[in-house]
C-alpha cells in the first residue's frame, strides 16, 4: 500500500504562550508541561503507525521536547491556519505525491484506530478524509491533492469550521470520508474528561498521564 506523509501541526512549548486557555485554570508552567506531554504522545502515535514519513510542522521556530526518533521539521509559514495547512499539504504532495495527513498535537489519547482508518481510506483511493472534533473544528485532514485555494477564507476557531471545510471540499469536487468524532484539549473541562478516560484505560497517552500525576502531586 502506498506510503504517504503525516504532518504533525504544533508549536514550540513556551510558558505563557502555550495553551493559554488551559493556563487560566492550571497556570502557565503546568499548561506548558502538559502541552509538551501532548506533543510527545501525539508524535509517538503518528510514528508508530508506520505509514510513511512524519514531519513536525512548527508554527514558529523554537524548542521541542526530546522526540525519538529525531523528527524532520518544517515551518508552517505565514497566513491563517488554512493557508498554513495548504502550504504543508502542497509541499508534502509535491515531494511525496501519494497522500498527506495533517493532524494536530492537541488530541492526546486519540485512538490509533482513527488514524489507521484515515491512512487506510487514503491508501484505498479516497481523495479526502476529515476527523471532526466535538467543538466544531477537526483534529485531522487527509488529502490526495490540494488545490492552492482549497482552505482559504474559512472561519477558523469557530463551531462550524468542520462543516465549512466539508462544504469547500465538496465544492472542489472532493468526496470527503468522515472519521469518528474526537476532542481537543483546550480547557480544564477537556483535561478532566481526558484524565477520566486515561484512568479507566479507555485512552492511551502515557506522557500526558504522567504530567497529570505531577500536576496533582503535593510539592
Amino acid at each position: 500500500m502506498p506510503a504517504g506523509t503525516i504532518c504533525l501541526f504544533t508549536r514550540p512549548v513556551v510558558p505563557g504562550r502555550t495553551k493559554t486557555r488551559l493556563a487560566h485554570g492550571v497556570g502557565a508552567d503546568a499548561a506548558a508541561s502538559l502541552a509538551e506531554a501532548f506533543l510527545i504522545d501525539s508524535y509517538n502515535l503518528v510514528t508508530t503507525i508506520h505509514a510513511g514519513r512524519v514531519i513536525v510542522c512548527l508554527a514558529e521556530s523554537g524548542p521541542l521536547p526530546e522526540l525519538t526518533p529525531r523528527p524532520q521539521t518544517w515551518l508552517q509559514g505565514g497566513g491563517d491556519l488554512g493557508e498554513r495547512m495548504a502550504h504543508a499539504a502542497i509541499h508534502a504532495l509535491t515531494s511525496d505525491p501519494s497522500w498527506v495527513i495533517i493532524v494536530g498535537s492537541d488530541s492526546p489519547g486519540l485512538p490509533s484506530s482513527h488514524l489507521r482508518r484515515a491512512v487506510h481510506l487514503l491508501q484505498s483511493g479516497a481523495d479526502s478524509v476529515l476527523g471532526p472534533a466535538e467543538d466544531g473544528g477537526y483534529y485531522l485532514l487527509g488529502l490526495r491533492r490540494c488545490p492552492p485555494a482549497l482552505l482559504s477564507r474559512l472561519d477558523w476557531g469557530t463551531a462550524h469550521a468542520a462543516r465549512d471545510t466539508l462544504g469547500r471540499l465538496r465544492d472542489q469536487g472532493f468526496d470527503p470520508q468522515l472519521l469518528p468524532t474526537w476532542f481537543d484539549i483546550d480547557t480544564c473541562e477537556d483535561l478532566g474528561r481526558l484524565q477520566q478516560l486515561l484512568d479507566e484505560g479507555l485512552a492511551v497517552a502515557p506522557e500526558t498521564l504522567h504530567a497529570l500525576i505531577r500536576l496533582v502531586a503535593p510539592s
